[in-house]
Order: C-alpha cells, then sequence, then structure tokens
C-alpha cells in the first residue's frame, strides 16, 4: 500500500489517458480506519498501512455523505485497479491521488493495526 501511495502524482487532466500503472490488479494489506457512503454512489474506505499512509478504496453502493470511524481499525486485503484520482480535499485520499478504484475483492486478513 504504501508503494502506491508514494507515487508521483500525474498531472490531473479529465481526459488524460491512463497510466501503466492504472493498467493492472494490484492487491493491497491495510487496516479499515474510516468509511463513508458519499453522493457519487460510491462507498469510500481509507485502509492505513504499517507506515501510517492512507489510500481510498470505492466500491459502488448508496448514497449518503459523512464518515463514519471504527474505533478499532480492521486488517483486510483489498484487490483491485490503480485509479490516480484528482486531489480535492477527499478524506483519507493519498497525497498522489492513488485509489484501489473499483474494488474487484475485499478480506479480512489475519493479524492485527496498528
Amino acid at each position: 500500500m504504501e508503494e502506491l501511495a508514494s507515487l508521483p502524482a500525474p498531472p490531473w487532466s479529465s481526459g488524460a489517458p491512463r497510466s501503466t500503472a492504472e493498467r493492472r490488479l494490484y492487491s493491497v494489506d491495510g487496516c479499515v480506519v474510516a468509511y463513508a457512503l458519499e453522493g457519487d454512489s460510491d462507498l469510500h474506505v481509507v485502509l492505513r498501512g504499517e507506515t501510517g499512509a492512507t489510500i481510498m478504496q470505492m466500491v459502488p453502493a448508496r448514497p449518503t455523505s459523512s464518515f463514519r470511524y471504527l474505533q478499532r481499525p480492521v486488517p483486510v486485503t483489498v484487490t483491485g485497479p490503480l485509479f490516480m484520482d484528482k486531489v480535492h480535499g477527499q478524506e483519507g485520499v493519498a497525497p498522489n491521488g492513488a485509489e484501489i478504484h473499483p474494488v474487484l475483492r475485499f478480506r479480512r486478513r489475519a493479524g492485527s493495526c496498528h
């Protein structure tokens, strides 16, 4: 997860082609620390890695609005393509806009979150 969150942010344009990194699937381990059902009909899930870096995951869902923070983060593995989104103040977004979007597989894993 930290590797994806540390990729250089590309110049953002709505018409830009997908980068090479965005044309493959990734499986990332992290801890779910917050989630929200957003107005864009996606479930936005914030994953935190071992270093504290965060990255967003997007799952199609019903719309609503505010993030809910978990008292105890949940260790998970998430699989899906990388999507370099425009950074526009999203909660838990990686500094470079890296997201797993859409999520193709989401499973709880053994271990703990720090």
